[in-house]
């Protein structure tokens, strides 16, 4: 799509300079074949004289179309074909009022072909009005009715027929190169989604993807928020725009937004100018977001999610554009979800179902890495392991469901006291393992001394009844104690038994 911008463009610059070489050719030689003056119009203004002089006319076209040719490569604003135009049209009625010549006025093609990628109606409306001006400055010119019935204006007239059917051509090539490219990339985008492994790089993928598809300056992908379910909050989960502080995360029951409407109706807009969208809370109405599509991330009837993309121009998206638009959101849910899904499967096969911390699984096999980072980084690691004291009586005074209660009541406690980088797990039974990172020996003791003092102040509540409970642990570090998984887990337990003999309700470590 963008090869084939980059040769309207050519044919433009192409059809630009052969004009000014003809209205050169005209002006300066005053060739008998091309040179029609439109003073000739009417006999009244045989002598008349140019405004400019051809040299002075010619330099300033001149320098304009360089300025011209190098806008249509370099410059993207929205506004270029606009302003293009105006200057254009502006040349256009110098040249005629000032050198009354017919290749002058054809420089009316111009504007009228940089109107046409705005949008057809402007470009036909903009021809029809040029078509209009030209006798009505060859009225104006000759001060005689009859000049709008003389040949220049009779030839110029079918010319600017050719001109709008040829932007007519233009502008529906460009939107069916854009469609069939659309719908290409939507199945490669597809592949490569089914390919990619993390959230990160499958929504950072679709951002880029979508921007190269549709020509948008703005991608926002929102999420449902999946931590906490019962709070619906759509979370900015990627974004590739001018303006981030236009989108932040929100709660589309409490304000009223296009992507909060899309997410409830589970049906996307098209809208021509996100401007006169009314109501917008949740999104700033910055400048360049004119044309706006906004679809839902559709898995299995529920909404997950959606895709907001937004135009500097206005009116630039049609059905065609919004169906590819709604397949790729289709393709991009499923990948989203199948990535969620596979997260949730996974957590689980390591989550100990009863108290909701790691199993013993994923305790030896982190560990095992960890240690072997920690010796090639000299870095140290602690090992704490806990047993809960006369676990037994607990079972045998409440049963096994209040036992299992109070497990899981324990493994949260735990959790709360132990900084974001330890890792608890479930060790097997009453015993549970906390692994802390960078954490020497006497940091260690401290730490585990800090959660069983908790755990022994806590109240713990079974069925109707609130029991305490202690706990005894042993700390073992590496290097200090142990330069290998096996022996840091042998060192741990030892200093583990020994609380158990020394009395209960206390924290050893390895010596």
């Amino acid at each position: 799509m963008v090869e084939y911008s980059r040769n309207i463009g050519r044919l433009m610059v192409a059809w630009r300079w052969l004009l000014f070489l003809f209205v050169a050719f005209e002006a300066m030689w005053d060739h008998p074949q091309f040179y029609v003056q439109m003073s000739k119009l009417s006999d009244r203004a045989v002598h008349a004289t140019p405004t400019f002089s051809p040299v002075f006319f010619l330099g300033l076209l001149f320098a304009w179309s360089i300025l011209a040719s190098a806008l249509q490569f370099l410059f993207k604003s929205p506004y270029r074909n606009i302003a293009v135009a105006v200057v254009d049209a502006a040349f256009a009625i110098l040249a005629v009022m000032s050198q009354r010549t017919l290749f002058g006025a054809m420089l009316f093609s111009l504007p009228a072909l940089n109107v046409f990628p705005l949008g057809m109606l402007g470009g036909i409306g903009t021809s029809a009005l040029l078509a209009v001006l030209y006798p009505c400055l060859a009225l104006i010119i000759s001060r005689d009715p009859s000049a709008v019935m003389m040949p220049t204006v009779s030839w110029y007239l079918p010319f600017m027929g050719v001109v709008t059917m040829a932007g007519i051509v233009m502008e529906n090539l460009l939107k069916q190169e854009l469609q069939a490219r659309a719908l290409v990339s939507v199945i490669e985008t597809s592949q490569e989604l089914g390919s990619s492994a993390s959230l990160e790089k499958i929504l950072n993928l679709v951002v880029q993807d979508v921007k190269d598809l549709f020509g948008c300056s703005t991608c926002v992908i929102y999420l449902r928020e999946t931590d906490n379910p019962s709070e619906p909050v759509m979370r900015v989960a990627e974004k590739s725009t001018a303006f981030p502080e236009a989108f932040t995360d929100f709660n589309p029951d409490l304000m009223h937004s296009i992507v909060g409407q899309v997410i409830k109706e589970k049906k996307g807009r098209v809208v021509d100018d996100f401007q006169s969208y009314q109501p917008e809370e949740a999104i700033k109405k910055e400048r360049a977001f004119r044309a706006t599509m906004v679809a839902p991330l559709l898995f299995e009837d529920e909404a997950i999610g959606a895709i907001y993309v937004a135009h500097s121009n206005p009116a630039v998206y049609n059905d065609q554009l919004f169906r590819l638009f709604s397949m790729l959101a289709n393709q991009v849910a499923l990948a989203v979800r199948n990535v969620q899904l596979h997260k949730t499967t996974a957590t689980l096969a390591i989550t100990d179902s009863l108290s909701g911390l790691y199993t013993h699984g994923y305790f030896q096999e982190h560990l095992g890495k960890e240690t072997i980072q920690a010796k090639y980084s000299k870095q140290p690691l602690s090992l704490l392991i806990l047993d809960v004291d006369f676990f037994k009586k607990v079972n045998d005074s409440y049963g096994h469901p209040q036992g299992d209660a109070l497990l899981k009541q324990l493994g949260g406690v735990i959790k709360q006291v132990t900084r974001p980088t330890d890792v608890v797990c479930r060790y097997g039974g009453d015993e549970f393992t906390v692994t802390m990172l960078n954490t020497n020996r006497i940091s260690a003791v401290v730490i585990a001394e800090r959660i069983r003092s908790t755990c022994e102040d806590y109240e713990f509540v079974l069925g109707n009844q609130v029991v305490h409970v202690t706990l005894s642990g042993g700390v073992a570090s590496f290097p200090e104690d142990a330069e290998t998984k096996k022996e840091l887990i042998d060192k741990a337990d030892h200093a583990m038994y020994e609380a158990k003999h020394k009395g209960r309700n206390r924290i050893c470590f390895s010596a």
